[in-house]
């Protein structure tokens, strides 16, 4: 099978120009398997409830679980041990000082210099993380050049809600149809869609590792079929270089 990107069937899929790029940073940018995803198992751990890697992807392409602190605590509740959000929350923050070192970005640094000069910098980041971590990454990589604005999880109700889609689009006056969100979650696709948006989804490098080995559709992928079905246009492969194929507006922001 040819990785080519893959088309929503039930979705027109016009080239609309696009005056803005929104990004959804975990899994996106950031390459986060070893530091959010094993901060909920290690997290979970230390109070002696075993999750393993497969049940927190199950939970996030069910959808509703953008915040990772939340989301342990919703997990380790189901396993029946239930902690206070606050103690959680410690926690997984405790392990995550050391973890976030292990943190790569997983497109090419020139894919991000020719996108955001195809918009005009005109690009922002949408992100359930705190913003000390959303800086934090943005800086240790040299990316803030290239970020117009970010929305954290400290600025409203998070994904799947529309508002982090329509207070980035605001700080980059632009009206929500004139942008294209990239998110790797159903509830990237969900909040893009409601705010207007042209929704689409991008692929994990490990899950693109393992459908180019086993030669297998991505629509065979649990996450794959959420974000189709959630109204993304289009799911492409890790790194955004897809992007590069679109139309764009470039004029200066």
């Amino acid at each position: 099978y040819s990785f080519c990107t893959l088309l929503n069937p039930h979705k027109k899929n016009p080239k609309p120009m696009i005056k803005g790029i929104l990004l959804d940073m975990d899994g996106v940018i950031a390459e986060v398997k070893q530091s959010y995803r094993a901060c909920i198992i290690e997290t979970a751990k230390a109070y002696g409830v075993s999750i393993t890697g497969e049940e927190v992807t199950a939970e996030k392409v069910k959808g509703n679980a953008n915040n990772d602190w939340v989301l342990t605590q919703k997990m380790m509740r189901e396993r029946g041990v239930e902690k206070e959000l606050g103690e959680v929350t410690e926690t997984f923050e405790g392990l995550y000082k050391e973890m976030c070192l292990l943190e790569t970005m997983i497109p090419a640094r020139g894919v991000i210099e020719a996108l955001w000069a195809k918009v005009g910098g005109r690009v922002a980041i949408v992100t359930g993380r705190p913003k000390r971590d959303c800086d934090f990454f943005l800086k240790r990589f040299g990316l803030e050049k290239y970020v117009a604005a970010t929305v954290c999880m400290e600025d409203g109700p998070p994904k799947p809600h529309p508002n982090p889609v329509l207070l980035a689009c605001r700080h980059l006056s632009l009206h929500p149809s004139a942008t294209i969100m990239i998110g790797d979650t159903p509830d990237d696709i969900i909040s893009a869609v409601a705010a207007g948006a042209t929704a689409i989804g991008t692929l994990l490098p490990d899950d693109h590792a393992r459908l180019t080995l086993s030669n297998t559709r991505p629509d065979a992928l649990p996450v794959v079929q959420s974000m189709l079905a959630a109204g993304a246009t289009s799911v492409i492969r890790p790194g955004l270089a897809d992007l590069l194929d679109l139309t764009y507006d470039g004029s200066k922001l």
